[in-house]
């Protein structure tokens, strides 16, 4: 985009996407937002302003002389309906999944969680739910009754590991405990 005399775009050169410009000639080369996490996407100008998205927000740079980028609050109008909160079911959302040794049960992955799902009778467990934080690819391994799967914990992806079924671990490490105790 050429805004104010210079060639403004995005770019993600130092690890997050945010706005830049340079000089015409390419020389001088300028941050202008200083976001971390969400990536500044679809940039859009008059010709001296720049208007961006960046995690579901729009934001307003006004110059490229000194002036930080703006939030813009922005309340969009809809119909009650639309505004309504709705269930959202797990059969939309199912990712990967991987079944036990004996065929009895598999661990599943729903929109970034990881779950315990016995084919017959039994209720489904939690395996991994944290708000804000994605769990998925879950594998059930060996016989043990414990699952590995990817999480985005640290911010990168890594490999967690635990238990197929959170309340007989937690009822083995009370066992445990009272055995050590005597």
């Amino acid at each position: 985009m050429i805004v104010g005399g210079r060639l403004a775009f995005i770019s993600d050169h130092e690890g997050t996407g945010n706005v830049y410009s340079c000089a015409l000639d390419g020389s001088d080369l300028r941050r202008h937002s200083d976001h971390e996490g969400w990536y500044a996407r679809q940039a859009s100008t008059d010709g001296q302003r720049i208007v961006y998205a960046r995690g579901g927000e729009l934001w307003l740079l006004d110059d490229l002389r000194a002036a930080e980028p703006v939030r813009l609050d922005i309340t969009l109008g809809s119909t009650v309906r639309g505004r309504a909160p709705r269930l959202v079911t797990a059969e939309d959302h199912v990712g990967s999944l991987s079944v036990d040794y004996g065929g009895r049960a598999s661990s599943i992955e729903v929109r970034g969680t990881v779950h315990w799902l016995t084919h017959r009778d039994g209720p489904a467990r939690a395996v991994s739910v944290v708000p804000a934080i994605r769990a998925r690819f879950p594998q059930v391994l060996g016989t043990g009754g414990r699952v590995v799967w990817v999480t985005d914990t640290d911010g990168s992806d890594a490999l967690e590991v635990g238990p197929s079924d959170r309340l007989a671990f937690l009822r083995r490490v009370i066992v445990t405990l009272r055995v050590a105790k005597l």
